[in-house]
């Protein structure tokens, strides 16, 4: 069997360059030119965590570039743009030449028609979705224990600290007190009256 050590590092961590996470459906959508599959994922890579990214034409087009190396021109990265768009997967703001365009992410609804189904599977369609319903009750059960797991966690912190607060009280009470050469306050009534009547 294949041992793996957890201890190493990810295969990519090697790479200085950047890493992004695309949904699946960039590969299923069969409307998707590699082309505009590498715009979109150029897009993916350098957008922030609400789906943003603000990048020059110029930019993107030396992204993507060609099969030769060579940038792609203004207008193919604006026709790339548009028909993404008309897909349902960016929306973006022109902002005038030589200025940076916004572009935003988007998940599009894909039909049924153009949804690039995988057949070699070594499981039939009825074995993998009862496979994922397993994994998916794993992952709740999972969740739960952790949760369970933090719940006792805190309730043991919680009493720790309850229990040195008590312990510190106790400590401070312990402590004698220093002799001032003051006569020690009265404890109750009858003592300052017998004091009063000294006096």
């Amino acid at each position: 069997m294949h041992s793996v050590n957890k201890s190493s590092k990810k295969w990519f961590s090697k790479s200085s360059l950047r890493f992004g996470i695309f949904p699946s459906e960039l590969l299923l959508d069969k409307r998707l030119t590699p082309q505009c599959v590498r715009f979109l994922m150029a897009i993916i890579v350098h957008a922030s965590p609400d789906g943003i990214c603000v990048v020059t034409q110029a930019t993107l087009g030396e992204w993507i570039s060609k099969s030769n190396g060579e940038p792609l021109g203004a207008d193919q990265v604006g026709n790339i743009a548009q028909r993404l768009e008309a897909l349902g997967w960016i929306t973006y703001r022109r902002s005038g030449k030589n200025c940076p365009n916004r572009y935003q992410l988007l998940f599009p609804e894909i039909p049924a028609n153009d949804f690039r189904v995988i057949t070699n599977r070594k499981i039939d369609d009825a074995e993998h979705a009862k496979k994922m319903e397993s994994m998916k009750t794993e992952q709740v059960e999972y969740a739960r224990k952790m949760r369970h797991k933090r719940a006792i966690q805190y309730d043991a912190e919680r009493e720790a600290r309850h229990v040195a607060a008590y312990e510190a009280s106790l400590e401070a009470e312990a402590k004698p007190v220093r002799d001032s050469g003051r006569p020690a306050a009265p404890r109750n009534r009858e003592e300052w009256s017998v004091e009063s009547d000294a006096f």
